[in-house]
């Protein structure tokens, strides 16, 4: 069950469907994803679960139906989940410090015996749980990852498309070699970045020119993506930046906002250019989990088990100069259904479904499109 309420104007935002009986988890579902085409979702849960879900039309009484479940999929928690741009495969990071590449395979499902999802590659490394992971390339040939060991590592996937091996401008290479089932098995990322703060969370700009780290001083900076240099604090947060989300504005493409989510309860809106906050959205009573932006509508999640939605407003897009001080935003409407904290968020490609995770098991689909 599901419902909307708004603290400004009525919704038709509703929940659609909600996975119960043995499609609900047995632990936390930490993370989800979707498709690039649009027809999966993908899960990964405290219970070592990974799970492949269909999408169904409309038309159906169910949204999604569980097509695979890979059970022991790693050896502890599947923290994240993270699919390619060019849609070839789905990567999944673990609290056992690894990250584990699986390919999609065009023929599976569809009521044919091949599974969806196949094991492809183990990705070695860090010494932690991996917290996040970030896709930036069509070809599938980029990965970067967050752990709480305090590094970022950005992994080269061409041996799972081309079986070769690629060398950076450093010449470092990226080792990997190839099991006797076929798994290639990788030990050495492409570069590596190490910082004496921990690392919760990342954002890439679009044209891979910069990368955003939220540290746990509280803070974002802006750095060359090749390098180490510091292009810009972000300031303002009074508690670890949690989730963050570039947006390339509607009216503006060339124009980035950044969002950041905290644990401090709020998101903020940020000018990149500025690096100056343009709005807080305040209203949740627990630490955000995750954030994602759709069109002119910011959807929150949090440890308070509800997911929000915040409209933006056009003129955002294009401010000539930042305002004098930040506006605060708490009007917003809120859907409620899940029964304990809701940790990710996932838009389907045709905007018309936003699926939630949650530890109280269960994934919901709520309709948002028309």
């Amino acid at each position: 069950s599901g419902e909307a309420s708004s603290s400004s104007s009525s919704s038709s935002y509703r929940c659609v469907w909600s996975s119960e009986g043995e499609d609900r988890s047995k632990g936390i579902v930490c993370s989800v994803s979707a498709s690039v085409d649009g027809r999966y979702v993908f899960t990964g849960a405290s219970d070592k679960t990974l799970r492949v879900w269909q999408v169904l039309p409309a038309t159906c009484a169910s949204r999604l139906r569980c097509l695979q479940t890979i059970r022991d999929a790693h050896q502890d928690w599947i923290r994240c989940v993270a699919v390619s741009p060019g849609g070839g495969h789905v990567f999944t990071g673990s609290r056992d410090e690894t990250i584990r590449v699986w390919r999609i395979n065009p023929g599976g499902g569809g009521g044919t015996a091949e599974p969806i999802l196949e094991l492809a590659g183990i990705l070695k490394g860090h010494n932690d749980w991996v917290r996040s992971l970030v896709t930036v390339d069509a070809d599938d040939s980029i990965l970067f990852s967050v752990s709480d060991d305090c590094t970022i590592r950005e992994w080269d996937l061409t041996p799972f498309s081309k079986g070769s091996k690629r060398e950076d401008d450093d010449g470092v290479v990226s080792s990997s070699a190839q099991g006797s089932d076929g798994v290639i098995l990788v030990d050495r990322c492409m570069i590596k970045r190490t910082s004496p703060k921990g690392i919760k969370s990342l954002a890439i700009c679009p044209h891979r020119e910069f990368i955003y780290i939220g540290f746990t001083d509280y803070t974002v900076r802006c750095m060359d993506i090749n390098g180490s240099d510091v292009r810009k604090a972000f300031k303002g947060h009074t508690g670890i930046v949690t989730s963050m989300q570039i947006s390339t504005t509607v009216d503006s493409p060339g124009h980035h906002l950044l969002f950041t989510g905290s644990d401090d309860h709020t998101v903020r809106q940020w000018c990149t250019g500025s690096a100056v906050c343009l709005k807080v959205f305040s209203g949740h009573s627990g630490w955000i989990r995750d954030i994602k932006v759709w069109s002119r509508k910011l959807f929150s999640c949090s440890e308070d088990n509800k997911i929000f939605v915040w409209s933006l407003a056009p003129a955002d897009d294009h401010r000539s100069a930042p305002p004098p001080h930040e506006q605060w935003v708490t009007s917003h409407l809120t859907l409620e259904g899940h029964t304990a904290a809701v940790w990710q968020l996932a838009i389907t490609p045709d905007c018309r479904l936003l699926v939630s995770s949650s530890a109280d098991g269960r994934i919901k689909a709520w309709g948002i499109g028309p």
